[in-house]
């Protein structure tokens, strides 16, 4: 088996997040900060004895705050904070992956901490939203271990390889392709595995990615897990052709018509059109394996949502906490920003 290589999906080359499953996390003790913290569960449910099903759910939380400050100065791909106390590397390296979490609703992967320097360095210049005196909060990644336990303890069916072993999927835009990870039960190799056979423990979930397990096993599992509740806006990147999302809600659900994701530009939101083959779509993917469609009508007389399958009115149709959902961004659209409403 090869060695530890994290699949580190870019994203602004520089977005990011994530929630926590499996078991509590612990909240560091921050100064000044104070956050909703809030339990739930998801369940992965079992092949009922023959072949195998696929479940899709999202998380619901991030990890706790570590630390919060204030921009003092914007420099090239960094940003510092004259009244920081951090040491070389704290965020990035062998502490984990971090980011930095701001009041618009980005976020920004850090690579770099220089301690002396009070700087935080990005793979890229920070967006115009973030200015001097913006305020910012720093968060730890979640890892794919994190969520279903470095040891397994979701219980999902280990084996020998990928196609003995469940398998949880996460769909990477950028590529179109789904990468898959299964738990080794080979003696002296046990832990999580990615799809070529290099160790992914490490692999980084976002917060709004949606998580497909593939069961071959017939008992249902039902991961809980805990977290802080996201405030304030949540900016995520859309990419063209198909993206696995969930809305980061802990516990309301959101109408399609509320979740803003239709702006009147097509260049900043989902395309509408006269019917499903013209728009943009959301593919809702249901219990029985089947998929349901929605498209933004762009008809006089008739805007809004609708069923692509039947064509009826789908404006008061809601999206669940926890679920997953596809945005299937249609040529010639391009890469896009679609901030998910506070919850």
């Amino acid at each position: 088996m090869g060695k530890v290589r994290a699949m580190k999906i870019r994203r602004w080359q520089l977005m990011v997040v994530l929630a926590g499953l499996s078991a509590p996390l612990r909240a560091a003790q921050v100064q000044g900060m104070s956050e909703t913290f809030v339990g739930s569960a998801a369940q992965i449910a079992g092949n009922a004895g023959a072949g195998t099903r696929l479940s899709t759910f999202s998380l619901r939380m991030v990890r706790p705050v570590c630390y919060p400050g204030t921009v003092s100065t914007l420099g090239t791909a960094a940003l510092s904070d004259s009244g920081a106390t951090w040491t070389n590397n704290q965020f990035n390296g062998a502490n984990g992956s971090f980011y930095v979490e701001f009041d618009s609703g980005v976020m920004a992967d850090i690579i770099g901490t220089d301690g002396s320097g009070k700087r935080l360095l990005f793979t890229d210049n920070l967006p115009a939203s973030v200015t001097l005196g913006s305020k910012y909060r720093l968060r730890k990644h979640v890892t794919l271990a994190d969520v279903f336990g470095p040891t397994n303890q979701a219980g999902l069916l280990p084996g020998l390889n990928l196609a003995q072993a469940d398998n949880i999927l996460l769909y990477v835009p950028q590529s179109q392709q789904s990468r898959a990870f299964f738990y080794s039960s080979v003696p002296g190799y046990s832990g999580w595995y990615r799809d070529d056979y290099t160790l992914g423990p490490d692999t980084i979930i976002y917060p709004e990615q949606g998580i497909m397990v593939q069961r071959k096993s017939e008992p249902t599992r039902t991961l809980y897990w805990a977290g802080a509740a996201k405030k304030g806006p949540t900016a995520v990147p859309v990419f063209p052709g198909y993206n696995l999302i969930g809305t980061l809600r802990t516990r309301a659900s959101v109408r399609l018509t509320d979740l803003n994701l239709v702006t009147g530009n097509s260049a900043t939101g989902l395309a509408s059109g006269n019917n499903a083959s013209s728009a943009d779509n959301l593919l809702v993917m249901n219990t029985d394996g089947s998929t349901t469609s929605y498209f933004y009508s762009n008809i006089p007389g008739y805007t809004g949502w609708y069923n692509g399958d039947n064509y009826t009115s789908a404006t008061n149709i809601t999206v669940a906490p926890g679920t997953a959902f596809f945005l299937n961004r249609k040529a010639p659209g391009g890469l896009f920003y679609w901030t998910i409403p506070a919850e």
